[in-house]
């Protein structure tokens, strides 16, 4: 018997970063699946609004808005965000494991972490991606091509961080901003960053 399915989707792209803000709806992705494809794409997941479950590696996240979650694509996992929230958001950015000047098996090997949305590193990631959803459908191809560089940027910063890693980031960004300097714009939100 089929199944009717609906969701409600809106997508851009910044540069090879796909960005998706969805409304609530179930995703699971099995091994059978995998096996069919496996384009080895990390997806980092930001709560915009209401609330989202993420189960991997046998870990259940259940990130407040503005948290941070890294799903690893080449694995299992369900993501399941609040039904019983119709107005829920959660923006979702793919992107290729080789993007990132980091190791993909140190960053599979973190098993979903989450970044608090609150607090140093993750407060200027979540703000950041919460902008941007909530912008993302007036931006025009130019702009979205402009922020592509800025949108890796903080990608690689809250990864690199989540790993202690941050001696792998490069000095400066491409807009000329050091990984202090980008901490520093976060100072006001809080002072620790944590993983679990």
């Amino acid at each position: 018997m089929e199944r009717k399915f609906w969701a409600h989707v809106a997508f851009n792209t910044f540069g090879p970063v796909q960005a998706a803000l969805t409304a609530p709806h179930s995703a699971h992705r099995t091994l059978k699946l995998i096996r069919q494809a496996d384009p080895e794409l990390f997806e980092l997941a930001c709560t915009v609004f209401g609330g989202v479950t993420v189960t991997q590696n046998g870990r259940h996240k259940n990130p407040g808005s503005g948290d941070l979650v890294l799903i690893d694509t080449s694995r299992p996992f369900q993501v399941d965000i609040a039904p019983h929230i119709p107005m829920s958001r959660v923006m979702i950015l793919r992107f290729p494991r080789s993007l990132l000047p980091l190791p993909s098996r140190d960053l599979r090997r973190l098993g979903a972490p989450r970044e608090s949305g609150t607090q140093t590193i993750g407060a200027l990631s979540s703000q950041f991606l919460r902008q941007l959803a909530r912008h993302m459908p007036e931006l025009s191809p130019s702009e979205t091509s402009q922020l592509s560089t800025l949108t890796l940027d903080v990608l690689t910063l809250v990864l690199a961080h989540a790993l202690g890693a941050e001696s792998a980031v490069p000095h400066r960004s491409a807009y000329g901003l050091s990984p202090r300097q980008l901490r520093r714009q976060s100072t006001t939100a809080s002072t620790t960053v944590h993983a679990d």
